[in-house]
């Protein structure tokens, strides 16, 4: 069953909103040494109110603050929400994993009218089905010069240059009222 948000999809300011909450949830996981490690559409929970919950910390792995990173011991994730640093099995990763999957995410809710989001009840449900977006759904070919910018921030291809939750609450997208390519 797909979950939309409205007729017509998420409008870009609902997503903007939306995304704050995950990046700030993020923020405080990240500041506090866990890496979620499965960040996907399904393990993010949205109530009747409007609030963003992040779910299923069955992957997150705690690090210490003072290392450079995790040591690899194996893909954890979704395949399409995978990081291509562990797809390339670098000996150390860190929270970036986590931003790359963001980034996915945004693309996917910024390109189609689909909201990425589910209500509470979902990750209970055995038999709910989680489409993947396909072009034939309907098309969002306006997007914000500044979300696309945040989008490349968060899918930079090394983790290194990736924006981290901290970073990217501060892009400029966040704080304009903009949203005319």
């Amino acid at each position: 069953m797909e979950h939309r948000i409205g007729q017509s999809g998420i409008v870009e300011a609902d997503a903007k909103q939306l995304f704050r909450q995950l990046l700030l949830a993020l923020d405080y996981l990240h500041s506090n040494c866990i890496v979620h490690h499965d960040l996907k559409p399904h393990n993010l929970l949205l109530d009747a109110a409007g609030q963003l919950k992040v779910c299923d910390f069955g992957a997150a792995r705690a690090y210490n603050k003072h290392d450079a990173g995790l040591p690899f011991s194996g893909i954890y994730g979704t395949v399409g929400y995978i990081a291509p640093e562990l797809l390339q099995g670098v000996p150390l990763y860190t929270t970036a994993v986590d931003m790359f999957s963001v980034g996915l995410i945004l693309f996917e809710v910024m390109l189609f009218a689909y909201a990425a989001f589910y209500p509470p009840s979902a990750c209970l449900q055995d038999d709910v089905e989680f489409p993947i977006p396909r072009p034939s759904q309907k098309h969002k070919p306006i997007v914000s010069a500044d979300a696309k910018r945040l989008i490349q921030a968060l899918l930079q291809r090394d983790p290194v240059s990736r924006v981290t939750a901290a970073a990217a609450l501060r892009h400029p997208w966040f704080h304009s009222n903009k949203t005319d390519p």
